[in-house]
């Protein structure tokens, strides 16, 4: 079966095989509405990349899994944005009407960690970490832990179907033997064998007290016993049943061969956390744990931080497992540095294959993520669940294209209805809004669709291979090879220059102009030492985070750790500067998220250490929360839902539908408009004008219409006289000043002119979306039916950004479990 498949139902459930792993399970709700057949899951090959449809997105917090999965079974959410724990209710689920059950396989692992911090250590010596190796029976990971569609089991660090050429196809592999496990111990240095002395028993044993155990030897490699047993401890997660389950497995398995390991389950990543990730130490030996990656996947930078002494062990949340191995790390420095991907595919093809031998972590398997989704329920039915690959249609990395495209659907029609709420089923709480701290999936679940960057990665191919621009209007351009002084007299040898062309009609939220500077500010936020752009002179002057160098941690200085200057060298434009050739390096620099200037220079860099309150969401009363991507924050409710609403002015609004009545030409447009800054409205002194274009030109084909206030709304009509018929773009254009500041509020609209003439007039009236910061509750815009205009317009490869985690002195792409 291929990729992007659809089956139309599942009557047997034993019949569902691995191919399901690789496959969009779109089940039509045929015991509802057996007249409408609603294809509600789309590849992300055929993703919309204009949006969002929907007038607000609320992400409803459940207390348990269980409960979670009961609000889709009820209607209550549309999609869970974590897969059923239980497989019960994956059977449950896929046997379920009215349910969408998509899978991706990919973008999570789990595995073993073995501590190498020491030689006190059980995980320093590469035969202990053999026999372990020995002790892990795939066939049974894969038929019962997993039960045959939750995952896939292999010992592949980086599985091929996701990361192609990067991947070895011929790593080292271990049988399942106790036999051979046996045998790997009596090659242990630190160990002997006392077939004499008892096995410890009692808790956290699955050794029972008999004769025969592993024991410490006298001296490394003596082979004599000194009679203290061998009795690793080995961490496991309660509340991950599949880790628990095989955990337990090779726990019985090593005490078959006197193996005695100590097993301690703990609940939730804080109680790990202390003990493995917060500093190194020999408190631990092994711990069952796993990684999510976001998008783009990066094989690059996964391995570079996981395996390397230098960065790795300056934080073990990156190389948590202390490895060091110096052939490696000179091929995982060169991979690093390779200026292009064919290179660099190599050379991370023989890391992964010299990672098979030494065996730093075991690869357990690699997840499927197993996501329900609401095709219909109670009459209402929703398409447009985007199935990115390797992702599924839900993760905190790609979710953001299933919130642009999803949308409720006409039955009649099969068209699209535009408005209303999407509600999102959240696992746990959001603990922290401040994209430089945040950790939880849960908090970037609704970070990411507030920022964009200026490249992405493609809902089609969601990996390094997959960079298309988004806020720009091309590729960067690139000059590599580069010696040379840079504007601020810094030197640069061998290096490369980017420079990225902004399209010019993008604003933030609190609808203030984007422009290159705030680029120039976000890359420098991480960095230091920016050059900042003077608006009047339109020139770069003094760096503008010159004032937090003595201050601002090392969180923050080594997102980019070649970059040198950069020069804003107008309002869309800016040139960055970096000392090597590295694509790793350019991938950096071009898919940084983008930070407002204006509102986070403004606060002291401690707000940089600490947690946004999620309820006020500001720092000293600067709303920090804004960026420029599809939704706004509108509300939090703790421990019960957020609440965002759709960005009227996004840069990418779907004219296509968000569409007015059409007119006649030469029949006047009358506008009636609601216009609001994150759901205030303007200031009543506001400059307000309107004008038609022909869509993807950027031509004005009518006079500018100046709308005026009457109420709370804004009123005008544009003329249509000399038109031809067609569909034309409607730009609304509002400029205002507070506290010093040019807002520029956008909204933009699609129109049809038609041939036929009436002598009526056509008044549209227009209710935007709005709340305040204190609200707790949504006023909705009206649901209205409308066609999709043509695709060939809309389909413009790009994709949504996701944020960047930066942990120590390096940006991440991993979440930690």
């Amino acid at each position: 079966m291929e990729k992007g498949c659809s089956l139309k139902k599942l009557s047997v459930i034993a019949a569902v095989t691995l191919a399901i792993l690789a496959v969009a399970v779109s089940i039509p709700a045929q015991a509802q509405a057996p007249s409408f057949s609603n294809p509600s899951v789309i590849p992300g090959s055929q993703a919309n990349l204009h949006g969002p449809y929907v007038s607000s997105v609320r992400y409803l917090i459940f207390t348990s899994d269980a409960a979670n999965f009961l609000g889709i079974l009820s209607g209550q959410i549309q999609i869970m944005d974590f897969p059923p724990s239980s497989f019960s209710n994956i059977q449950q689920a896929l046997s379920t009407p009215y349910l969408n059950v998509t899978s991706g396989t990919g973008s999570g692992e789990e595995f073993i960690y073995f501590n190498m911090y020491s030689p006190k250590d059980p995980g320093y010596y590469l035969p202990f970490r053999q026999a372990i190796a020995h002790l892990v029976n795939y066939t049974y990971i894969q038929s019962v832990v997993l039960n045959g569609i939750q995952g896939v089991a292999t010992p592949n660090l980086l599985l091929p179907s996701a990361f192609g050429d990067f991947s070895s196809t011929n790593i080292v592999t271990y049988p399942y033997s106790l036999q051979l496990a046996n045998e790997s111990l009596a090659r242990d240095p630190q160990i002997a064998w006392n077939p004499n002395d008892n096995q410890p028993s009692g808790t956290g044993f699955a050794c029972t007290g008999g004769k025969g155990v592993w024991e410490y030897a006298t001296s490394p490699g003596s082979g004599i016993p000194n009679g203290t047993a061998f009795t690793p401890i080995f961490y496991t997660r309660n509340d991950h049943p599949t880790w628990l389950i095989e955990s337990q497995q090779i726990w019985k398995d090593a005490a078959k061969i006197g193996l005695c390991l100590k097993l301690i389950p703990v609940t939730g990543f804080g109680s790990i956390y202390p003990i493995v990730f917060e500093q190194y130490s020999d408190k631990w030996a092994m711990y069952f744990g796993g990684v999510g990656f976001s998008s783009p996947l990066n094989p690059i930078t996964d391995f570079y931080y996981a395996y390397t002494k230098d960065p790795g062990w300056a934080n073990p949340f990156l190389n948590t497992v202390h490895f060091y191995n110096a052939t490696i790390e000179q091929l995982l420095h060169e991979e690093y540095a390779a200026n292009n991907l064919t290179l660099a595919a190599s050379l991370s093809r023989q890391v992964d294959y010299m990672l098979s031998q030494q065996i730093p972590i075991l690869n357990m398997w690699w997840d499927s993520t197993i996501i329900p989704s609401l095709n219909n329920y109670g009459g209402t039915y929703w398409s447009g669940y985007v199935n990115v690959p390797s992702f599924s249609t839900w993760t905190f990395a790609t979710g953001i294209w299933t919130l642009l495209n999803v949308h409720q659907v006409n039955p009649a029609t099969g068209q699209p209805i535009v408005g209303g709420t999407f509600t999102v089923g959240q696992h746990e709480a959001p603990d922290d809004f401040n994209p430089f701290q945040a950790e939880s999936v849960y908090d970037f679940d609704i970070i990411n669709a507030i920022y964009d960057s200026p490249m992405v990665a493609s809902p089609a191919n969601p990996s390094i291979t997959g960079l298309i621009p988004w806020m720009l209007t091309g590729y960067p351009i690139v000059k590599t090879g580069v010696t040379l002084t840079t504007p601020h007299g810094y030197k640069i040898v061998n290096g490369q220059t980017i420079t990225l062309n902004f399209m010019n009609n993008i604003t933030f939220q609190d609808n203030v102009k984007m422009t290159a500077a705030d680029y120039n500010f976000s890359l420098w936020v991480t960095n230091l030492n920016g050059a900042t752009y003077n608006a009047t002179t339109h020139t770069c002057s003094a760096p503008c985070w010159v004032r937090y160098v003595n201050y601002t941690s090392a969180d923050y200085t080594g997102t980019l750790p070649t970059l040198v200057d950069s020069v804003v060298n107008n309002q869309t434009s800016v040139t960055v500067y970096i000392n090597d050739t590295s694509y790793t390096s350019y991938l950096l620099a071009v898919t940084l998220p983008v930070f407002p200037e204006h509102l986070w220079s403004q606060v002291s860099y401690s707000a940089f250490d600490n947690d946004i309150n999620p309820i006020t969401n500001s720092v000293g009363g600067t709303l920090l929360e804004t960026g420029t991507g599809p939704f706004y924050f509108g509300t939090y409710v703790s421990s019960q839902y957020t609440l965002l609403y759709r960005n009227p002015g996004y840069f990418r609004t779907n004219i296509y539908a968000w569409t007015l009545p059409s007119v006649s030409v030469g029949q006047p447009l009358s506008l009636n408009l609601n216009l609001t800054q994150q759901g205030t409205p303007i200031p009543s002194n506001s400059v307000v004008r309107a004008y038609l274009v022909r869509p993807g030109s950027g031509v004005m084909v009518s006079p500018v219409a100046t709308l005026t206030q009457s109420g709370t709304s804004w009123s005008g009509s544009l003329s249509t006289a000399g038109l031809a018929p067609g569909f034309y773009e409607v730009i609304v254009n509002a400029t205002y000043t507070t506290n010093g500041i040019t807002h520029t509020a956008l909204q933009f609209w699609g129109v049809t002119l038609t041939s036929s003439v009436t002598s009526t007039t056509s008044t549209t009236t227009t209710t935007s979306t709005t709340s305040t910061t204190t609200s707790t509750s949504t006023t909705s815009a009206t649901s209205t039916t409308v066609s999709r205009g043509p695709s060939t317009t809309l389909y413009i490869a790009v994709a949504v950004v996701v944020i960047i985690l930066i942990i120590g002195v390096v940006a991440v792409l991993t979440r930690r479990r």
